[in-house]
């Protein structure tokens, strides 16, 4: 019966090979009758897709109802074409009425079901962008809605230090890739410089290309601009289980665009706190955050003693007076560079007022917060 049907059509052990296939099944993969019947089903789908395949199955056959909604996949020809598809798995009694098989139907999805898919895929991570205020956990979340839905094995993504000699990874796929990258070379840095997107269907034709893993046969690299501004990267490789096409490019070049916002946010939130925590004149702490910090170090003292130094710069008034602001804040700001360089690791050193600055001593007894006032008192003089 299922020879007839337009469907693929496979008839699975509970090991997942293959037992009988249809005649669209070999149209659809491009393998004939024997090579199918000599597979698995996981042989058919890029390895992520088929981890989550090899679990529906598992859930199926333990009896879990919730086992059965359609799953997108990646079928990957034999002649190494993706075909977008739908798989849906349904336990069934065995031919030899000996346990259970499983059914799976391969659905070949139309150019407009293909088109809502990668639609989903960006809705879900507009959903991550909107919930989830981690900058790291955020891309995390990211790269792993695209292993999922895409079937992406390895990507990551980056963002451009300030000087833009250098980029820093923020998630990736795998283990193998480095915490930070130069732009000087390879293909992640020729897109850096030049801010377009690269695909290379073949990397072993471009010599820039920088191997990291000897499976890697196709990369798509895309810029992540704000305004004109580059501030990161996304770049993805895949091997010859799931080879990379141009409708991937397209779909990466629209992602670009939502984890540009995710991380233009994550810098706005970021300056914002610092500008609500620093003194703007010497980069130190402020008033509030030592306020904050003394409240909450008396509150766990548990009746030890905790000491406070206040250290004021003489004749800064006369100073700030007779000078102006500006020398007075010049002042202000290598006294602060001077003590922050002789203050212990665990103290705090912040801005009190406007000639003061204020150093909290969890712990501190009053003779060793003696000793520790004159060390920096002796530097500034």
């Amino acid at each position: 019966m299922i020879e007839c049907l337009p469907n693929a059509v496979m008839l699975l052990d509970a090991a997942g090979s293959v037992q009988i296939a249809n005649p669209a099944l070999e149209r659809l993969s491009g393998f004939n009758s024997d090579e199918l019947l000599e597979s698995s089903i996981f042989t058919l789908f890029p390895p992520p897709i088929a981890i989550g395949i090899r679990a529906t199955i598992e859930r199926l056959l333990s009896g879990d109802d919730s086992a059965h909604e359609p799953l997108p996949v990646e079928l990957i020809r034999i002649d190494g074409h993706v075909v977008r598809a739908v798989l849906s798995l349904h336990p069934i009694p065995a031919t030899d009425n000996r346990g259970t098989a499983v059914q799976g139907v391969v659905r070949e999805l139309s150019r407009d079901e293909r088109t809502q898919q990668e639609l989903e895929a960006i809705q879900e991570v507009v959903r991550i962008i909107a919930s989830e205020k981690n900058l790291d956990a955020a891309l995390r979340r990211v790269l792993e809605t695209l292993e999922q839905r895409r079937g992406y094995a390895r990507g990551s993504i980056w963002t451009v230090d300030g000087d833009w000699l250098h980029l820093t990874l923020r998630a990736a796929l795998t283990d193998d890739v480095p915490a930070s990258m130069r732009t000087d070379k390879g293909i992640i840095g020729r897109v850096v410089r030049s801010r377009t997107p690269v695909f290379l269907p073949d990397v072993s034709t471009d010599p820039e290309y920088i191997a990291i893993s000897s499976i890697v046969v196709s990369e798509i690299c895309v810029p992540i601009l704000h305004e004109d501004r580059l501030i990161g990267v996304i770049d993805m490789e895949s091997d010859a289980f799931r080879p990379l096409e141009d409708r991937d490019l397209h779909f990466l070049e629209l992602l670009a665009t939502q984890v540009a916002a995710l991380i233009e946010r994550a810098e706005l939130q970021a300056h914002l706190e610092r500008q609500a925590t620093t003194d703007p004149v010497t980069n130190l702490p402020n008033r509030q955050v030592f306020q904050q910090s003394l409240e909450a170090a008396t509150s766990n003292a548990q009746g030890k003693p905790v000491s406070v130094l206040v250290l004021g710069v003489d004749g800064f008034k006369s100073t700030n007076d007779l000078y102006g602001h500006a020398v007075a804040d010049a002042i202000l700001h290598q006294i602060g560079r001077v003590l922050k360089s002789r203050i212990a690791p665990g103290h705090l050193l912040a801005r009190n007022t406007r000639g003061q600055f204020a150093v909290l001593l969890p712990r501190g007894e009053r003779d060793e917060s003696v000793n520790i006032a004159e060390d920096p008192r002796i530097a500034v003089a």
